[in-house]
């Protein structure tokens, strides 16, 4: 996953994000708005896979703690009709007649 600050070039570091199906919403770690030169809580947040393909989030929150970066919840994963493939340790999101893979680490 590639992240972007606005404009700016290619941030090079490694965020933590957890995919909790049992979260409403999205939420990001004071770290997270740090490493990302942000000083208050973004509307939405762009992740930039697979060239000019996007995925956004739903509305950002802030989370109570600093142990992930991101928390991705329902919202975001329905919207996408995700699909999480344990066995391959793989997710699949639906942007249209795309399908956005990411992999996923333990």
């Amino acid at each position: 996953m590639t992240v972007y600050k606005r404009t700016a070039p290619l941030i090079k570091t490694t965020l933590k994000v957890h995919i909790d199906t049992g979260a409403s919403n999205f939420y990001v770690s004071r770290r997270c708005l740090r490493v990302l030169g942000l000083n208050d809580i973004p509307r939405r947040i762009f992740f930039v896979c697979q060239g000019s393909r996007h995925l956004e989030s739903g509305p950002v929150y802030m989370t109570g703690n600093d142990t992930f970066d991101i928390v991705m919840g329902k919202n975001m994963m329905s919207h996408y009709r995700c699909v999480i493939d344990y066995e391959k340790l793989k997710m699949f999101f639906h942007l249209g007649h795309r399908v956005i893979k990411a992999k996923l680490y333990t």
